[in-house]
């Protein structure tokens, strides 16, 4: 996964900050799904997520953003597609955990209309290779080992709304 710190953030129009915080709104059911090791409303999440991305206006991008968002964009539906054949909440982990590297570098790139999102790890997931995910709390509530270490984890970072 990429970072780019703050200061990097590419100044997207506001019609298209407002799309990825739906998009972001959309993943946080899909979290708390996994959270909830509902795998049929995970499932549910990830068809809406789509849906919502299909949705984006690809002509509210300026010629800064548009080369970045159909990057960001062709490894979502790719994600998306392979997260919503998932046979089992398992496999539906793994797909999220590539999902949420996306959603990261996105949320990164472009920043969010909104005060803070935060970005969680566990250092534990997947045989101790860790992943991370985007939070709408601070506190931690683990999509990858839920029932078994729900709060293992720690917020590393904050994504704030840019500056106008």
């Amino acid at each position: 996964m990429m970072n780019r710190p703050p200061h990097k953030q590419i100044s997207a129009p506001d019609k298209i900050r407002g799309h990825i915080t739906s998009l972001v709104t959309d993943y946080f059911v899909i979290k708390n799904a996994l959270v909830d090791s509902d795998f049929s409303n995970a499932r549910a999440a990830a068809a809406k997520l789509g849906h919502s991305l299909h949705s984006v206006d690809m002509t509210s991008h300026d010629h800064e953003s548009l080369p970045q968002w159909k990057e960001i964009e062709s490894q979502l539906q790719t994600t998306l597609a392979t997260f919503e054949l998932a046979s089992d909440i398992d496999s539906q982990r793994r797909y999220f955990a590539r999902l949420s590297d996306i959603l990261v570098e996105m949320a990164e790139t472009f920043g969010l209309p909104v005060e803070t999102v935060f970005v969680a790890y566990c250092p534990m997931a997947f045989g101790d290779k860790g992943a991370y995910w985007l939070s709408e709390f601070e506190e931690i509530k683990n999509p990858y080992y839920v029932a078994a270490m729900l709060t293992c984890g720690e917020v590393k970072r904050t994504i704030t709304q840019p500056p106008a």
